[in-house]
């Protein structure tokens, strides 16, 4: 309703102002300013329509994508055409005369036509761009039975904005597949708002198999947590039905538990515990006796979907090695180019993409395979993780910076 009463109010301002701007040009020149607003007045009203009419549903796979359309209308249309408008009446208010107004319209024609090609690009290419990052991790006193083993590492699927993009989503499966991985690991977020959202994609992802199993825990989105004034019934009901369907997928589903993989004869400990809550009220589960006798196993690690857990992971779970995390897309937004790296979730997520040291201990936060919210990525490929455990002195290796700083 919102967003039906702001595009009533943008729309006609908007081509009032650039009827305006366009008198006395000729015909030609005023279909090819006009066209790109008329196309996109045209895309907001029709994503405004649909997810608004009495039989939209916001938790399924389709009403998964229609959202995340009216936020690239938002995006496109609305909020750079209320910025226009706003920027037209400093102007007037100013008293800005000659050709400076044109001047500063022109400017921002220009930087809302470069948003629009880099928001193309996102959406049809680089989310669909998927990653596969190499890592090598450094364990002292690793078993030689346990070394070279290969863990595969995925995270915040978010299956609803692979809606009609299964062959995308295939071809993710035949990725990771071919890396032939000991171990799977997926830290969370298999959807956005309830469980309708994962469809009919269970076979797609048993695709992808492990040697020794696949693992999974539940974030903070696999709990219905945004669903809209969901009752407790509601929120049973989603971790139930999910829980079913990643199961179906392949995965063993640690809820605040852990269990033992046997490799060459040595015992690996898996553990996991669920993400609930929103940022920053995120709410952690430490059950007491999560991980049993740490002499028992020369290798433990922990998944666990929010980054930011880490800090207490390592003082309530000491002997876990490794922390395997999701939970921020790097904001679909930044720039990975060797050690130059940035993302706005830095702000709010110290740890927001890549592999972090702290003594003996290691965590990795991948960067996600879906998209929330707009349907893009800038600059943040989706990523598929594959981290090589060797005997060593503790350390690390990657193929995006080279060695440990």
């Amino acid at each position: 309703m919102i967003e039906a009463i702001w595009f009533l109010i943008v729309t006609p301002a908007l081509f009032g102002l650039m009827a305006r701007l366009i008198r006395g040009r000729a015909v030609a020149v005023k279909v090819a300013i006009l066209i790109a607003p008329l196309a996109l007045s045209l895309f907001a009203a029709v994503a405004i329509v649909q997810t608004t009419g009495s039989g939209f549903e916001a938790a399924t796979p389709r009403g998964a994508i229609l959202l995340m359309r009216l936020n690239m209308a938002k995006a496109l249309f609305l909020i750079p055409s209320t910025i226009l408008l706003l920027l037209a009446l400093l102007v007037k208010a100013v008293g800005v005369t000659g050709a400076l107004p044109g001047k500063i319209y022109g400017s921002f024609a220009i930087i809302w036509i470069a948003a629009m090609i880099i928001m193309g690009y996102g959406k049809y290419y680089e989310r669909f761009n998927f990653r596969v990052e190499e890592v090598t991790i450094k364990i002292d006193q690793l078993p030689e039975a346990l070394n070279g083993l290969k863990i595969v590492h995925l995270s915040d699927m978010h299956l609803g904005s692979f809606h009609r993009k299964e062959k995308q989503l295939g071809r993710m499966t035949a990725m990771i597949d071919s890396l032939e991985p000991d171990l799977i690991f997926n830290t969370g977020d298999f959807i956005t708002l309830g469980h309708k959202e994962f469809g009919e994609k269970e076979a797609i992802l048993s695709g992808y198999r492990a040697k020794y199993g696949k693992f999974a825990v539940l974030g903070n989105h696999d709990i219905g947590t945004y669903l809209d004034n969901a009752a407790s019934e509601d929120i049973d009901l989603t971790i139930q039905e999910l829980s079913g369907k990643i199961e179906a997928s392949g995965y063993t589903l640690l809820n605040n538990e852990s269990v033992t993989v046997e490799i060459g004869g040595k015992q690996v400990l898996v553990a996991g515990v669920e993400t609930r809550g929103r940022h920053p009220e995120i709410v952690h589960f430490e059950p007491k006796h999560l991980i049993p006798d740490s002499t028992l196993f020369p290798l433990t690690i922990m998944a666990s979907h929010d980054p930011n857990h880490w800090d207490t992971i390592r003082e309530s779970y000491p002997e876990v090695d490794i922390t395997l995390s999701g939970h921020t897309h790097g904001m679909q937004f930044g720039i990975l180019a060797g050690r130059l790296r940035w993302s706005p979730s830095a702000r709010s997520y110290p740890r927001w993409n890549g592999l972090y040291r702290e003594g003996e201990r290691y965590l990795y936060v991948n960067r996600g395979i879906g998209v929330l919210g707009l349907p893009i990525r800038v600059g943040m490929p989706p990523e598929i993780t594959i981290l090589r455990i060797e005997g060593g002195n503790y350390g690390y290796s990657d193929k995006k910076t080279g060695s440990e700083p």
